[in-house]
Order: structure tokens, then sequence, then C-alpha cells
């Protein structure tokens, strides 16, 4: 339900702005994910440098403090893999608080960008 609601916010907000890349989301063991946080206002644009900027929200929506893991893989013209998924970024997120998460693709020739979300052990 939560990736269908994200899916459509997103296609809707990047249909208003043609210059912005294509953007999937993935959220890893989905079933439990949507019960624990919830990823908001994801969107992109470009640096100074032409690289890609991937930045977004997460809401936790637990009674405790959780520690949620974010990566971008980012593909060029055609849906080509221009850059694979790096490590992950950890991100803790203290109990009912929203935290502020932002990733960076190497190079120039992204056009697009896969993020994907799971839950982390901490």
């Amino acid at each position: 339900m939560l990736k269908k609601t994200l899916s459509i916010l997103l296609l809707s907000f990047l249909a208003a702005c043609q210059s912005l890349p294509d953007a999937t989301i993935i959220m890893i063991d989905e079933d439990h994910l949507e019960d624990v946080v919830e990823v908001n206002n994801v969107q992109s644009g470009r640096t100074a440098t032409g690289t890609l900027r991937v930045w977004g929200e997460l809401k936790n929506l637990t009674e405790q403090r959780v520690l949620i893991e974010v990566r971008a893989a980012f593909r060029g013209d055609g849906g080509r893999v221009v850059e694979k998924a790096g490590g992950w970024t950890r991100v803790f997120i203290d109990r009912e608080s929203t935290q502020d998460f932002e990733l960076l693709s190497t190079v120039k020739e992204s056009e697009e960008f896969l993020l994907e979300v799971r839950e982390g052990k901490q």
C-alpha cells in the first residue's frame, strides 16, 4: 500500500517537473517496513558539478529509535547502469520523528535512480 502511494506521488511530481530524473523506490521487506518507516518528499536535482543529488525524508512510525539504511544506483540513457549501488547510508531516527537523507552520484551521465530502503541492525 505504501509503495503504491509513494509511486503515485512520485509519478505525479515527476510529471509536473519534466526535467527531473526518473525514480524508483524499493523497500526491502516491505510488509514489515511499512509499519516502521515512511519515505517522504524524495527529490533529485543536479549539483554544481553536474552529478545527480537525491534527497528525502524518513519518518519513524514506531515508539522506539530505529536504524534505516538507504542507498541508490544510478542509470543513464536507455536505463543502462552508470553507477552501481554503493554502501548503505545509515540513518538513525528517534521515535515518532523524521530524519533527512542525501545521496550523491559520482558521474554526470546519471539520468535516473533506484533508491533502496531497508531496516538496519543496531
